[in-house]
């Protein structure tokens, strides 16, 4: 009898590892760090211990009764493991009131599982099915976990990223700059996902554009028209502005990548980057405030200083993305302050930038320094309501409908023009000598042109040329970016800053009096991470 437990302990443990294996696909391991994985694993394990903790408890009150239960341990985790397509059961009961759904559905599950431990009560073979079919569904699941990992890993030949991305490689011009370096602290805020306002006026998510553009005609600040990405991705359009260019981040030429260790955030813990070096260099001090995505880590060798969202909210962010389509996800966006990104802390500066500042100031006296700001705004989730007042609750991404994710992403552009409007007037209100950069890492595909195949946002589908040809206009949609500089007219060459990478090095040669290269203008596809070719590196513009 101990050794039939024992057993069941023992195969309940390893089909414990199923949302692991599930959850560790390469499409996510390629955007985690280390300590990402390691958490994953803990928090599984703790899942494990608390359910097996119950089940044991649950055995003991049926014993007392004279109820026997067989194999209860594994049925326990596979109610675990198959409440991880906890959304995809939500999309069955359509003819369920929104409202109502996920309570229909977990009494429908609760009912399920009674059934089902009555007649492994009463039927010893019955019981006995259950637990081979639980057994073939684990074989079945690893077969393809392993499969896709060895495909990805051994199938697939990797050319190593070249090796001459060094530091601060040809990154100056031959002829000099006869610009004087103004020395003045600087702000680069970047906000997510914020297409062009041509975009944005062509899709009808805005009607004044001329005026907005008049707007900051009179208020001495410069938009720069036709700007594009470096990248279609966050990660790598991040990655180019610390690197200040594309040849120093990855090309066509440098063949493939498996991961984003190399890229933002991730390269920032690892190397010290060009913009961290060239103003090390001048003495300037490099400031990063995160969102609730991404942990910031002061790197004092590599010249990264941070204000840090609480750690609470991003072990709650790590869970929410673990849980995302789980049942437990309904507990945790009860969390206080959790159902937006509006408690992270590049939103506060966003909406309140004069305390940041100020501490910033107290802290470096008369030292100047560079503010490098991520605010996930527009990007869903979809935090604001048509009056710009913030929502109670929002909608997980991945199940909004065309229509509501149109409306969503417009109020939070119409929103976020009037942050930025607020947020300059803040800054220079503090710090007016200062330099401020406004731009997007990337567009949006809204697809209001119906291509088909590819969905309102994010490009997961790029394979090819023949793909980018095929899909121009979205990918010329998503490679489209709000670009605004504040620099009252001290700085040359801001038509030249019409990148996110010649942006900064704009931005460097106007603090310093220096003469960086800027790049020819490019933006370069790379495949979304459903595809098993990831970081096929692809120039379309």
């Amino acid at each position: 009898m101990r050794n039939k437990i024992n057993n069941d302990l023992f195969l309940s443990f390893i089909y414990s590892f199923i949302p692991i294996l599930g959850f560790f696909s390469v499409y996510n391991l390629r955007q985690m760090n280390d300590n990402e994985i390691y958490y994953f694993i803990l928090i599984n394990l703790i899942f494990t211990f608390l359910i097996l903790t119950l089940a044991k408890i649950f055995k003991e009150i049926l014993s007392f009764f004279k109820i026997k239960i067989y194999y209860i341990y594994q049925f326990s985790i596979i109610i675990y493991v198959f409440l991880f397509n906890f959304l995809e059961f939500k999309s069955f009961f359509t003819f369920v009131d929104i409202e109502h759904r996920t309570e229909v559905i977990a009494i429908l599950i609760f009912i399920l599982c009674i059934i089902i431990l009555y007649f492994m009560s009463k039927y010893k073979v019955f019981a006995g099915l259950i637990s081979r079919f639980i057994f073939i569904y684990f074989i079945i699941f690893f077969s393809i976990s392993i499969f896709g990992f060895t495909k990805h890993f051994i199938f697939f030949n990797e050319n190593k990223i070249s090796n001459n991305k060094k530091l601060n490689e040809n990154l100056y011009q031959d002829k000099k700059n006869n610009s004087k370096a103004i020395n003045e602290n600087a702000y680069y805020i970047i906000f997510d996902m914020m297409t062009s306002l041509d975009a944005a006026y062509e899709q009808n998510i805005i009607n004044n554009r001329d005026n907005i553009l008049m707007e900051y005609k009179e208020n001495n600040l410069h938009y720069v028209n036709n700007s594009l990405s470096n990248y279609n991705s966050t990660t790598l359009s991040l990655a180019s502005i610390f690197n200040l260019s594309s040849k120093n981040t990855i090309l066509p030429s440098d063949g493939t990548y498996k991961n984003n260790k190399k890229f933002f955030p991730n390269m920032l813990y690892s190397k010290k980057t060009n913009l961290a070096k060239i103003l090390d260099e001048n003495n300037y001090k490099l400031y990063w405030l995160n969102d609730n995505r991404y942990r910031c880590h002061s790197i004092f060798q590599y010249n990264i200083r941070c204000f840090k969202s609480k750690l609470f909210s991003y072990l709650v962010s790590l869970n929410r993305t673990y849980f995302h389509t789980h049942l437990f996800i309904v507990f945790l966006n009860k969390i206080p302050n959790f159902e937006s990104n509006e408690g992270s802390v590049s939103f506060k500066f966003a909406n309140n930038p004069e305390p940041f500042i100020k501490e910033i100031k107290n802290v470096e006296k008369n030292n100047k320094y560079f503010l490098f700001v991520h605010v996930v705004l527009p990007h869903p989730p979809f935090i604001f309501n048509k009056k710009c007042d913030l929502k109670k609750t929002f909608t997980n991404e991945s199940v909004i409908e065309k229509e509501n994710f149109y409306i969503g992403y417009k109020y939070n552009y119409i929103c976020s023009l009037k942050i930025i409007e607020k947020l300059i007037f803040s800054i220079k209100k503090i710090d007016p000598n200062s330099i401020i950069v406004i731009q997007a890492d990337h567009g949006i595909i809204l697809n209001n042109s119906a291509e088909s195949g590819f969905f309102y946002y994010y490009v997961d589908q790029v394979k090819d040329e023949a793909t980018i040809k095929k899909y121009k206009k979205s990918m010329f949609d998503r490679a489209q970016i709000f670009n605004l500089i504040g620099d009252d007219d001290r700085c040359n060459e801001k038509d030249k800053a019409n990148t996110n990478s010649n942006t900064v090095v704009f931005v460097l040669n106007c603090l310093f009096g220096l003469n960086l290269k800027y790049e020819e203008k490019a933006h370069y596809m790379s495949n979304g991470f459903a595809n098993g070719d990831l970081g096929k590196v692809l120039k379309s513009f």
